[in-house]
């Protein structure tokens, strides 16, 4: 203890006829010619002969409760400004905490939250609010929450909720090892609209390319068959959709070699899309025995990748032997 400070804790506390038995006070005094600061707890308690002061220098006490308070803080900005709503249930299910966030999302009332309502309360007001799915059988609604919570107690738990309002929430739930969980509810609507906007694109993408009567295949460039039309399949007989492995440009050149029975420069191109020497388009047009040919491209798409396309047509004049044409 700095040698003024017991003087200075003697006049600070005081010593008047009225005083309690006891007393506790925290105490911050400063070093003499320095910016340093002391911090203790003064316990003065009535004796006999009169008053016992002691006083313990919690320094590093109040340090650290200083930062643990500004640590909350922060955290609380942060909560804060989270697009993501939050829930903590203690260990009793008694809500604990939440954020903004969270009333916005569900549009309960911040007295109902203050109010900190039990889990199943709270469901049941998501449930009135409409902020949850309708449960199917309200009878046992109220044991899959239980059991829903036992799910997050493990860090299991995770569920899409489709709302009637057409948004779309992911709701997850984290267990703490001190028994608490909390529950995170994001707003995924226009995520979940966006993939679904891309997957009918594709879709309606695939249905276009599928009903071109040219034949098209894309290789990639370790050689792996990442698109085939329906057309490109018929022509020389696969489907990958069905296949259990996945095919790659030998497969392809090998279906393509046994529908021309033989004919055609498939080794040639095989070898120049596997060492990446394929430069420029390519055209072919291949004889086939029932006097039809089949009219080949390879063109390459950069970064390695291939694409070949095959036609059919009549021909009486073509030779039984594969010409080049470019």
């Amino acid at each position: 203890m700095a040698p003024d400070h017991k003087d200075q804790i003697f006049g600070t506390i005081g010593l008047a006829p009225g005083i309690e038995d006891a007393m506790v006070k925290r105490l911050t005094l400063g070093e003499t010619g320095g910016p340093a600061r002391t911090s203790y707890e003064v316990r003065l308690i009535r004796t006999e002969p009169g008053f016992a002061v002691y006083a313990t220098d919690i320094t590093r006490l109040v340090q650290a409760e200083t930062v643990q308070r500004d640590i909350l803080q922060t955290l609380t900005k942060t909560f804060a400004s989270l697009t993501i709503g939050l829930t903590v249930f203690d260990r009793t299910r008694s809500l604990a905490l939440f954020n903004p966030a969270l009333i916005d999302m569900t549009g309960l009332q911040p007295e109902f939250l203050i109010a900190r309502p039990g889990l199943i309360s709270f469901f049941d007001a998501l449930r009135d609010r409409q902020v949850m799915p309708e449960p199917r059988n309200y009878g046992t609604w109220r044991t899959q929450i239980n059991e829903m919570v036992e799910t997050a107690r493990g860090g299991l738990y995770q569920e899409v909720w489709s709302l009637p309002t057409g948004q779309t929430y992911r709701v997850t739930g984290r267990p703490y090892p001190d028994g608490d969980v909390a529950f995170l509810f994001e707003d995924i609507s226009i995520e979940i609209s966006a993939t679904r906007r891309h997957r009918l694109q594709m879709d309606l993408r695939q249905s276009v390319i599928d009903h071109l009567e040219q034949g098209i295949a894309v290789l990639s460039d370790d050689g792996s068959l990442i698109f085939c039309n329906a057309a490109f399949g018929a022509l020389i007989g696969i489907d990958p959709d069905r296949s259990l492995v996945e095919m790659r440009l030998h497969d392809v050149i090998a279906a393509c070699r046994e529908r021309s029975f033989g004919t055609g420069p498939w080794g040639d191109i095989e070898q120049r899309i596997a060492s990446n020497a394929l430069t420029a388009p390519i055209r072919y047009s291949i004889a086939l025995p029932d006097n039809s040919a089949l009219a080949l491209q390879v063109l390459p798409l950069g970064r390695g990748q291939a694409m070949l396309t095959l036609s059919k047509h009549q021909s009486a004049l073509l030779n039984a032997a594969a010409l080049e044409t470019g």
